[in-house]
């Protein structure tokens, strides 16, 4: 989707910007499609070897992002497991509250970019806590 391609490509040059040294931002050069596996984004922190996949999924607040994404999303943290990452997931649809209440229970935070006035801060706030 076009709107999706380009809010990964602003996050990643902003998200960069926003953490600077310490932090490596690598936005995908390809979707991971429907079996996931290749985040949009991954960030590597090289002081604490912490890592954070963030995904991007939706086509627009008419519309809920649907349960199959939890699967994409498990298959993605289970295919990066040995580097124990965060995962975060950005979203320009609404999420319904099963999906929601699955999310939240695998320790995946969710992101609503439609609702977001600032989605670089809350993704780096949950990075590495709020701006000094």
């Amino acid at each position: 989707m076009k709107g999706e391609s380009q809010l990964v490509t602003t996050l990643a040059t902003n998200l960069a910007q926003r953490l600077g040294s310490g932090y490596v931002v690598l936005p995908q050069s390809h979707s991971s499609g429907l079996v996931g596996g290749n985040p949009d984004i991954t960030v590597y922190n090289s002081n604490t070897n912490q890592v954070v996949l963030v995904e991007v999924k939706g086509s627009g607040l008419e519309f809920e992002l649907p349960l199959a994404t939890l699967p994409v999303l498990r298959r993605m943290r289970e295919l990066n497991k040995e580097l124990h990452p965060k995962l975060i997931l950005i979203t320009t649809s609404r999420v319904g509250l099963e999906l929601r209440d699955a999310l939240l229970h695998d320790n995946v935070y969710v992101l609503e970019a439609e609702t977001q006035k600032n989605v670089v801060e809350d993704v780096a706030h949950i990075i590495v806590g709020p701006a000094k």
